[in-house]
């Protein structure tokens, strides 16, 4: 192994790991309270697979080597034996390297779904997996802080440009707290990136801006979009023809479509904003989204 593959390892995992029997093996028993496992299970210590270069490879793993009468090299052991229950320390990064990038059998491993071979064994990485939960819950705390805490969260502007940056209707007309449930809804969309996209919404002034200056212009009915020939259209008068904005692909969300061509579009940007600006509704939320005292960390 080179110091870059055990540097690697050594930041994919946090020592000490455990390999496990896989959920494939692990079956309700119908006699006994705990579940049935296979007794012990031989993991190969030799592996041989054409790579996606159309090369042949051959990795090996072993503990000791010799010759035999022919002269030829004996690698022990051919197998590791596995009872559903081992510890991999820091000391066994050359197992560790063989069974997670090399062995086809590692549930979890590299390559187990590039060869479909049946899984003997998991890598268990019970400290990241605490690690992780426990920053999932430190990031999630802190957007609680930021969104319902009154006093060290977010000042109530803040929240308002937020709140129209998710493309929430009307607003202004609503109580601060019904802001903070609309805007919680929209993040809770997303349950994966809904909280991280959040973050990065409050440290973004001129994504901000021009999402909220398109909001206010929905609000407004300046423009509206027309889903049967999905394009957005500037609000026509009485007996006038409707005027087209932009086109809005298939499997792409309008609201995003929007914000892009006002973005990329600085002729429909400055009539916008020129709208905007003379009905009195020019969003200025740089200006909201100064800090006001007492205000939490953006």
């Amino acid at each position: 192994m080179t110091e870059d593959e055990k540097k690697e390892l050594r930041s994919k995992f946090s020592f000490p790991l455990k390999l496990v029997y896989p959920a494939n093996l692990i079956k309700e028993s119908t006699v006994n309270r705990l579940p049935d496992s296979p007794r012990s299970i031989n993991i190969p210590c030799r592996n041989i697979f054409r790579n996606q270069d159309g090369e042949t490879e051959e990795w090996r793993w072993s503990n000791s080597t010799s010759y035999d009468a022919g002269g030829r090299m004996k690698y022990t052991p051919r197998n590791l034996g596995f009872m559903g229950d081992a510890n991999i320390t820091e000391m066994d990064l050359e197992l560790l390297y063989y069974l997670y990038y090399k062995s086809p059998h590692c549930d979890n491993g590299a390559i187990h779904q590039q060869f479909k071979k049946k899984p003997y064994f998991a890598i268990e990485d019970l400290v990241r997996i605490a690690t992780d939960k426990v920053n999932r819950k430190a990031v999630q705390s802190r957007y609680e802080v930021l969104l319902n805490d009154s006093e060290i969260g977010l000042p109530e502007k803040q929240l308002r440009a937020l709140a129209k940056a998710y493309f929430i209707p009307r607003v202004d007309t609503l109580h601060i707290n019904q802001v903070r449930v609309a805007i919680d809804l929209q993040v809770n969309r997303d349950k994966k990136h809904g909280v991280e996209n959040f973050f990065e919404l409050t440290k973004s002034k001129e994504f901000l801006v021009a999402r909220g200056n398109i909001q206010t212009a929905l609000d407004l009915k300046l423009f509206h979009f027309h889903p049967q020939s999905r394009t957005w259209r500037w609000r026509a008068l009485e007996g006038e023809k409707p005027e087209n904005i932009c086109k809005v692909l298939a499997k792409t969300l309008p609201e995003n479509a929007m914000l892009e061509w006002y973005q990329n579009n600085s002729d429909f940007r400055d009539r916008l904003d020129a709208e905007l600006e003379g009905l009195g509704a020019m969003e200025d939320v740089k200006k909201e989204l100064e800090t006001e005292p007492g205000a939490g960390p953006v």
